[in-house]
């Protein structure tokens, strides 16, 4: 999609066709539905990037929008609201996060890497790009960080190494 219209760009953020944004929409256009972006929110990046999303901010930026566009008493934004808002020239404001990324690292890659390049014509990713190595790295310092990070609490809830408890090893592979 090269370009849009203000009523384009309304009916792909009404996720669900109701003819209204609800706040959680709000976050949607800003890619703030989830805790976490990591990397650069695109599937790829490097991991140091890795950064939560405060609900603070999540509440701000409904409240402005919602302030810009009208909402109703229900926090909703009928379309009406959004076209005049956009004929007379009002933009949604930058928030400072990026393009607006909408889901977890992993499906942003596939969304916009893996369905481009693998999905019909190399399912099986023989062919490897920048971008799929860039997003193993990725995939791995994140995994790396989720089981041996020092947070209280982290480790034993995916550590997934055991303790080895030499009773219950049989007698024929314990060394005489």
């Amino acid at each position: 999609m090269d370009s849009f219209d203000a009523s384009s760009f309304f009916m792909l953020h009404d996720l669900l066709g109701k003819g209204y944004w609800t706040p959680n929409e709000i976050l949607y256009i800003y890619g703030l539905t989830r805790d976490e972006i990591v990397g650069d929110g695109s599937g790829m990046g490097e991991h140091d990037h890795a950064e939560t999303i405060p609900q603070i901010l999540k509440d701000k930026v409904i409240k402005e929008v919602s302030v810009l566009l009208r909402a109703e008493e229900n926090g909703n934004i009928p379309k009406k609201n959004w076209l005049e808002f956009s004929e007379k020239g009002g933009v949604l404001p930058d928030f400072g996060l990026g393009p607006g990324h909408h889901m977890d690292f992993e499906a942003e890659y596939e969304n916009h890497h893996w369905n481009k390049y693998h999905r019909d014509q190399d399912p099986d990713v023989h062919t490897k790009h920048k971008e799929d190595i860039e997003h193993e790295l990725l995939h791995h310092a994140h995994e790396i960080e989720e089981t041996h990070s020092d947070e209280a609490g982290r480790k034993q809830a995916k550590d997934y190494v055991s303790p080895v408890n030499i009773q219950n090893i049989p007698q024929k592979y314990l060394a005489k």
